[in-house]
């Protein structure tokens, strides 16, 4: 907990557009592979249906938050 939000480089000063803009890139490619590898971890692959367990952890998420709103 906490280490996701630790820098694991770091850009020195002066800062080169090139280099940023690069690095930027590769954030939002390690982005997009990573939903891209979270969808195919909970899918199926023939009907990309949710598996059970993904399935029923957003059930139990879903109904805690309407017990919340219950309670407005």
């Amino acid at each position: 907990m906490g280490l996701e939000n630790r820098p694991t480089d770091f850009i020195l000063k002066p800062i080169s557009t090139q280099i940023f803009s690069t690095r930027e890139s590769n954030i939002i490619k390690l982005l997009a592979a990573t939903r891209k590898l979270e969808l195919l971890a909970s899918t199926g692959p023939l009907a990309c249906a949710y598996y059970r367990r993904d399935f029923m952890e957003t059930g139990d998420y879903e109904l805690l938050r309407s017990k919340r709103c219950d309670d407005l």
